[in-house]
């Protein structure tokens, strides 16, 4: 598990155990929202190449025909982790725009759609709903 990343002054970081707790949680909270159970791990994206390099997060599988039977993981950037750790406990905005809750959904949708389209946007946003909707129920239980 890589857990370093680049900080805002160029400095190499480590997540600190509450954000790997945190981000633990919300991935275990995804999955069982969706009934989705493939691993979701944090990785330096910075060390990448390509578009892997700047994705907050991203799928990788050696079955895109059918990424439950093969190899597959969900990637998610440290910085970003970090970031949306961040803006969830201390109010301090999210550059990217985006939640770690979010980009999962987006990566859950390539199982059942691997292009960007109308189609994906709209598994995105399905799994999303559920994610939002499953949080909402734990946190009023």
């Amino acid at each position: 598990m890589d857990i370093t990343y680049t900080d805002f002054y160029g400095e190499k970081a480590y997540l600190t155990t509450q954000e790997i707790n945190w981000f633990r949680d919300v991935c275990e909270l995804c999955k069982a929202a969706t009934s989705i159970n493939l691993p979701i791990e944090p990785h330096n994206h910075e060390k990448l190449h390509g578009k892997q390099k700047v994705a907050l997060a991203f799928i990788c599988t050696d079955n895109k025909d059918d990424p439950f039977a093969g190899d597959t993981v969900i990637s998610v950037d440290t910085y970003f982790i970090h970031e949306c750790y961040l803006e969830v406990f201390q109010g301090i905005c999210n550059l990217s725009l985006t939640t770690l809750e979010e980009a999962i959904a987006h990566e859950f949708a390539h199982c059942f759609q691997w292009r960007h389209c109308k189609r994906h946007d709209r598994i995105t946003e399905m799994f999303y709903q559920k994610i939002k909707n499953y949080a909402k129920k734990q946190n009023t239980a």
